[in-house]
């Protein structure tokens, strides 16, 4: 399930979007030498990055797309992702994925 703060919501309405994408990106793990697995992470965009997304909450004001590992990982746990606004500059976060895919 994926649920949206008030502050976030009013924050997407706010800037004229009507929907959400939640990508699965990858970043380099902590070690020096390029051995460690790289760290998967979500990150909110506006702009759709993928042809294959699945909808994931579908409200009236705001629709939230998610590509297929995520609304997969989803399902499987049982996660419910809360999408919220970060307190510093303008942008969006996300909390409670669980990160096994």
């Amino acid at each position: 399930m994926i649920k949206i703060t008030k502050e976030a919501k009013g924050f997407i309405v706010n800037k004229g979007f009507r929907a959400i994408y939640l990508d699965l990106t990858y970043v380099k793990g902590p070690c020096a030498d390029n051995l460690c697995k790289a760290i998967p992470k979500v990150a909110v965009s506006t702009e759709k990055h993928s042809n294959s997304y699945l909808i994931s909450l579908d409200d009236p004001e705001i629709k939230v797309y998610a590509v297929p590992p995520i609304a997969a990982s989803i399902n499987r746990h049982n996660d419910t992702i809360t999408i919220s606004k970060s307190r510093v500059g303008d942008k969006l976060k996300v909390s409670g994925m669980t990160y096994s895919f």
